[in-house]
């Protein structure tokens, strides 16, 4: 067995992305020139590697995207097995843009879970899910924690912007959550860690907030 290192998934990400000209939907065909962001990466025990990331399509659309490949690490070649649009996937729901921001995907109990959010200063949007997805097509299972409102309603089912999965742990996803909890400028920072049971499919446990800051700050 050969990890991928770094500078496989950098290689991957900057030349292999997908093959050139593939077909993934009306008036979609992915150019490998066309790539403009890849936010996430993740790896099955199987070896195949997860891309989430954005492209634009022939009306010049961005067009979010996720994909499976099976890869020749020592070749640093990639062919794509499967793909899924961010639409398909409930990821196309933004109030500000049309595709939320991918932050993080993590394999665990022969699953995908995508983590994604919506943030904007500007209309103190604050709101973000997570979403199951089945490692065989790329079809979606189920999501968790998301509200139209722009900030959560329910913060006890709800996040403020998922941002990094935290821990391996059986069952569960640990995941931190940020974003602004009020939407009032000058107040309203919140960074705090939630558990999200598997099998319950709920928020098991809330806790650390505002303990520690994470990765972005919202107090503007």
């Amino acid at each position: 067995a050969r990890f991928l290192s770094s500078a496989d998934i950098e290689d991957l990400a900057g030349r292999q992305r997908m093959p050139c000209g593939q077909q993934v939907g009306t008036n979609d065909v992915l150019d490998v020139d066309q790539v403009a962001r890849l936010p996430a990466v993740a790896v099955d025990p199987d070896g195949y590697v997860y891309l989430a990331g954005y492209y634009y399509n022939l009306n010049d659309e961005e067009v979010g995207l996720l994909a499976k490949l099976s890869v020749n690490a020592v070749g640093h070649t990639a062919t794509l097995v499967a793909s899924a649009s961010y639409a398909s996937l409930g990821l196309a729901v933004g109030s500000s843009t049309t595709n939320l921001s991918v932050t993080d995907m993590i394999v665990q109990n022969g699953k995908l879970y995508v983590a994604a959010r919506e943030h904007s200063y500007s209309s103190s949007l604050h709101h973000g899910k997570i979403v199951e997805v089945l490692l065989s097509d790329l079809s979606k299972a189920r999501e968790i924690g998301w509200t139209d409102s722009n900030l959560p309603t329910d913060p006890s089912s709800q996040f403020y912007g998922p941002t990094r999965f935290l821990a391996i742990v059986p069952h569960k996803l640990v995941v931190s959550d940020e974003g602004n909890s009020t939407g009032v400028p000058g107040s309203g920072d919140l960074d705090r860690v939630v558990e999200v049971d598997l099998d319950s499919w709920s928020f098991s446990e809330i806790g650390l907030e505002n303990k520690a800051g994470f990765f972005e700050t919202y107090n503007y």
